[in-house]
């Protein structure tokens, strides 16, 4: 069963408002994995999960 997976990240300072969570000035970032399921060159599966919920705590904190 052939898959196909990566990861991927990005952050950054938060100074501006972010939904309603004001600027902070503080580094936060973000990382997502996604894993596809791949049959005759076609994706039939596709997972993804990110953690937004530690990114969003991140200018909180």
């Amino acid at each position: 069963m052939p898959s196909d997976g990566s990861g991927a990240g990005s952050g950054g300072h938060h100074t501006a408002q972010f939904i309603d969570i004001p600027p902070s000035g503080r580094y936060a970032s973000f990382t997502a994995t996604t894993v596809d399921r791949v049959k005759d060159h076609k994706i039939i599966d596709h997972w993804s999960d990110a953690d937004f919920t530690a990114f969003l705590q991140q200018p909180a904190a």
